[in-house]
């Protein structure tokens, strides 16, 4: 598998989430999809990092999306990190699709390339 085929898959674990690798115009709280963020080389001048982000849809609101991310971030967390990818960060937010805002969550991270 590919990196964003295993990073969907591990998140995909988490009671309630389903995770494609790949763009979805159309979500539902907890529907996502893994986007890749940026390539980086360390200040050790050795290999890369690739940023990653899962942008997972939450119910209602950004109110929502918080309350989601303190009910799930441990269970979210294990199963993505280290293994998958080290997450640097869970950030409420909100993505235009098509012309609906959708609230969400965006879980960002690296992964070694």
């Amino acid at each position: 598998m590919t990196a964003r085929e295993d990073i969907a898959a591990a998140a995909s674990t988490v009671t309630g989430l389903k995770v494609t690798p790949y763009y979805r115009q159309n979500l539902t709280a907890g529907n996502g999809f893994v986007r890749f963020g940026e390539r980086t080389r360390p200040s050790n001048g050795f290999g890369w990092l690739d940023t990653w982000e899962i942008w997972i849809a939450s119910p209602a609101d950004i109110e929502a999306a918080e309350k989601w991310i303190e009910a799930n971030q441990d269970a979210l967390l294990a199963a993505l990190d280290p293994a998958e990818m080290l997450v640097t960060s869970l950030t409420p937010s909100e993505l235009v699709l098509g012309s609906v805002n959708t609230p969400g969550i965006v879980v960002r991270g690296v992964r070694g390339a």
